[in-house]
């Protein structure tokens, strides 16, 4: 790597990093400013709200607004580069506008790395504490707690039906299991009362009755004053259901959760599949709207730097709203998933294209 790759190389990434801590104090403190009384009706201390909320809040809004942050710092730093001829400088040396691009391609896999890491891996652990925080104390609205007349599928073949359930003590009251077979009733459990062991799926059933069918003919047990041990693909956390919870789980833990949702026979899991491809396009996104940055100010122009942010704030607003777009169409089923999620970088990265061969002439 040559002297110039170096000092374009560190003036990207201290461009960046400057304009990511600006914002995220920004972003703080208008948020502070928005839920301060809320916060403050909450009753916790300092520490708490620090840690369980405004230190993932930053991973959180840092994350969904990479792209933009990458867009802007490379347009404002290669701005003055060629405000400042430097950049006609480097090409009238004999280097390429391919060879120039050198240390953007480097500074933009680095940062989309970091970036591709945090929201598969790190960002979840953080936004389980700050989407839960918001349940809690912020929004309410955000926090569905099912206490009466639950019904769920546990299997294909299975459905339980709970009248009431208490969440403090993990119980629940008057329950009905069914169990089919070939489309035929085989078997139906009922029980006074079943209360949770433990993780992730042991329950405890009590005072239960046992009807089997059998074609025509049907038998009953009762059980009165007995408990019975079993096995039920449920836990007591489904019954409570929070906005964006999707947020909270690591990729791996997405996958999981897909196979256990298909265990108990719901096809409907295309939320889980959009967060996953989320996390890895917009990762790519960073990528593709560094190079767009670079094609788009290296161009010495009148109006300079401020013709520069322009273009590139109408870039990335158009890029914002197309992704809102394609998302609420795969939430609908309209598209699927990894369409829905990639298309905003498909039709960016042919405009990446399209500028870089432009910037060549």
């Amino acid at each position: 790597m040559k002297i110039i790759d170096r000092y374009i190389l560190r003036i990207f990434l201290k461009t960046f990093f400057f304009t990511v801590l600006l914002s995220s104090l920004i972003s703080v403190v208008f948020d502070l400013s928005e839920k301060s009384q809320k916060i403050l009706n909450s009753g916790l201390d300092f520490w708490t709200v620090l840690v369980d909320y405004f230190l993932p809040f930053i991973m959180y809004i840092d994350s969904t607004i990479w792209p933009i942050f990458i867009l802007i710092s490379v347009i404002f730093f290669t701005s003055r580069l060629a405000k400042n001829s430097e950049i006609l400088s480097i090409l009238n040396a004999g280097s390429s506008f391919q060879r120039f691009l050198f240390p953007y391609i480097i500074g933009g896999l680095l940062v989309s790395g970091i970036h591709l890491v945090a929201n598969h891996i790190i960002i979840p652990y953080g936004e389980k504490s700050r989407i839960v925080f918001l349940a809690e104390y912020i929004a309410k609205s955000k926090k569905n707690i099912r206490e009466t007349n639950i019904q769920q599928m546990l299997t294909p073949e299975s459905m339980i039906y709970i009248k009431t359930f208490r969440h403090n003590d993990t119980t629940a009251y008057n329950i009905r299991l069914e169990r089919m077979k070939d489309n035929a009733l085989v078997e139906i459990i009922k029980a006074n009362k079943m209360e949770f062991v433990e993780a992730p799926f042991h329950w405890k059933i009590y005072d239960y009755s046992i009807r089997t069918f059998d074609g025509e003919e049907q038998s009953i047990e009762v059980f009165k004053n007995k408990w019975l041990d079993t096995t039920l693909y449920i836990k007591p956390s489904d019954f409570i259901q929070i906005d964006e919870i999707e947020r909270t789980y690591t990729t791996l833990d997405l996958l999981n959760q897909i196979e256990e949702q298909k265990l108990k026979g719901f096809s409907n899991v295309d939320r889980f599949w959009i967060e996953i491809h989320r996390r890895s396009a917009d990762a790519v996104t960073s990528f593709i709207l560094a190079i767009i940055a670079v094609c788009v100010a290296s161009r010495k122009v009148r109006g300079g730097l401020g013709w520069h942010l322009a273009t590139g704030m109408l870039i990335g607003a158009t890029f914002i709203l197309l992704s809102k777009f394609s998302i609420t169409f795969a939430n609908s089923s309209v598209l699927p998933p990894a369409l829905g999620v990639w298309m905003p970088n498909i039709v960016f990265g042919f405009i990446a294209y399209i500028l870089f061969r432009r910037a060549q002439k």
